[in-house]
């Protein structure tokens, strides 16, 4: 694992330098001038403050648990029960095991003393590279996130919300043209159930903003890399896969890599200083995965990957590929797709007018 950081260290400085960031990550639209607690001066300072953190054995909650605690900062976490990596969770915060899909469990995790008052990190979420309709993403990604904003709003303590997304809820533009925050969320306009469902929970956020009074912002991070993912999510697998010359093909097209304690403090900063109803990117340029083995290649070693996939092609790539590993696929590839595209478009549906008629 000593050797896997230390790549991914050195992967991390390659792609800051060839992109020119910063270390600390610039939170967009913020006006540093402005409290938008209703709160006073006196009356905060006279209250406790604790972050109740979701997802906080996951690889970006657990960074920004690690980094509240570091500056001296209350933690509360929430955690799945018996979850395997709940081990990673700092030792100085507060552990509340439950499910998000579970408002009693939730209920316990909201409730504090009186003379605290609570700033709610929702982070957790089902993270799937399959397009296809997943109603326990749905359920998990949507429906939790309800929960959450349900419950801030019966708390009045809950001095605020922030709510990560995702890059993936926002339509893609043009090749060359950098996406932009938006203020309306349509999830027929994403492609695969991750972003449908991120893109569903952020209009949840932002409509209980305008309609029902919830402080709230939203953050979207890009793809997330660097140390400490216990849990080896997306990235980290695929870096894992490349170095280990488990990965003969990649997709030809381009991504967003950030390091993960850069996402983490630009979520502590959304906390501190983001406007209520606004939405900030956080995000690095892109880099196309040619160059992304070819550096990984160059740090460990490995074997580049050689054989790249048509971008135009991805969605389609994204319904075939794990049939072709199962031995599943019995139909022409393009019935499949046709077939699969109609069931994920009516199932999303159902579970949209589910959602609005609850």
């Amino acid at each position: 694992m000593k050797h896997q950081k230390n790549i991914e260290i050195s992967l991390l400085t390659k792609l800051k330098h060839n992109c020119n960031i910063t270390q600390t990550m610039t939170l967009y639209h913020i006006d540093n001038t402005k409290d938008n607690d209703p709160k006073t001066t006196q009356e905060v300072n006279n209250m406790k403050t604790m972050y109740l953190v979701t997802g906080a054995a996951g690889f970006l909650g657990g960074t920004i648990c690690r980094q509240l605690i570091e500056q001296g900062r209350s933690v509360r976490a929430f955690v799945l029960p018996n979850d395997p990596a709940m081990k990673y969770v700092p030792a100085e915060a507060e552990i509340t095991e439950g499910d998000l899909c579970d408002k009693q469990s939730l209920e316990r995790f909201f409730t504090v003393p009186e003379d605290t008052e609570t700033i709610v990190l929702h982070i957790a979420s089902i993270v799937t590279v399959d397009p296809g309709f997943n109603q326990k993403v749905m359920d998990v990604n949507v429906g939790g996130t309800q929960n959450i904003i349900d419950l801030c709003l019966e708390h009045k303590e809950c001095r605020k919300l922030v709510y990560c997304s995702s890059t993936g809820a926002i339509p893609e533009t043009d090749a060359g043209t950098p996406i932009r925050e938006v203020s309306k969320f349509d999830a027929e306009k994403v492609v695969g159930c991750y972003s449908q469902s991120k893109a569903m929970a952020t209009q949840l956020v932002l409509d209980a903003v305008r309609e029902k009074g919830l402080n709230a912002c939203v953050v979207h991070p890009s793809g997330i890399m660097g140390p400490e993912d216990y849990a080896v999510g997306e990235t980290t697998g695929t870096l894992l896969k490349i170095i280990g010359g488990e990965m003969p093909m990649g997709i030809d097209g381009s991504f967003n890599l950030c390091d993960v304690r850069d996402l983490a403090n630009g979520t502590i900063l959304a906390a501190d200083k983001g406007r209520c109803g606004e939405c900030y990117i956080l995000g690095n340029d892109e880099v196309t995965f040619r160059d992304f083995s070819r550096l990984v290649s160059e740090e460990s070693g490995c074997k580049p990957v050689k054989l790249f996939l048509p971008l135009k092609e991805k969605y389609e790539w994204g319904y075939i590929i794990p049939q072709m590993i199962t031995g599943m696929l019995n139909r022409h590839p393009q019935d499949a797709i046709a077939i699969r595209k109609t069931e994920d478009r009516d199932n999303y549906r159902k579970f949209y007018n589910h959602m609005m008629n609850d």
